[in-house]
């Protein structure tokens, strides 16, 4: 379940800009300032929600519109990256459970968890 892993990711870390990013140059020898579209941190951590999920269908485990069968919304800032499926909705509802029942048990103070889920919506608890 990525989207679980990153669900968690996202509740934990407040998304804004990826800090200081780089992209190889010469062959991939060495490195230089990205200059591409801004990245985010919650962004990136869609993009491996979409990356794992192709993967596992490439290998096999699924049938490949189980990993680009998606709604409106999906990839929430990068429409079409095929996150808005099932299992991922599966996954990251899971997540949200297990970060709720943490957040009323846990005797420290959590704050407030807050993120934008596969679907575009606002999660907040």
């Amino acid at each position: 379940f990525v989207a679980a892993s990153a669900t968690i990711a996202k509740a934990y870390f407040a998304d804004g800009p990826f800090p200081n990013p780089k992209a190889p140059v010469d062959g991939g020898q060495k490195l230089a300032d990205y200059r591409g579209e801004k990245l985010t941190i919650h962004g990136e951590l869609n993009k491996l929600i979409a990356n794992v999920t192709l993967f596992r269908d490439g290998a096999g485990m699924h049938w490949r519109t189980d990993g680009t069968t998606s709604g409106p919304n999906a990839g929430c800032d990068r429409p079409g990256t095929g996150i808005e499926t099932g299992g991922n909705l599966l996954g990251e509802r899971l997540a949200i459970s297990m970060l709720r029942d943490i957040r009323s048990t846990y005797r420290e103070s959590l704050g407030t968890f807050e993120f934008r889920s596969i679907n575009g919506n606002t999660v907040r608890f």
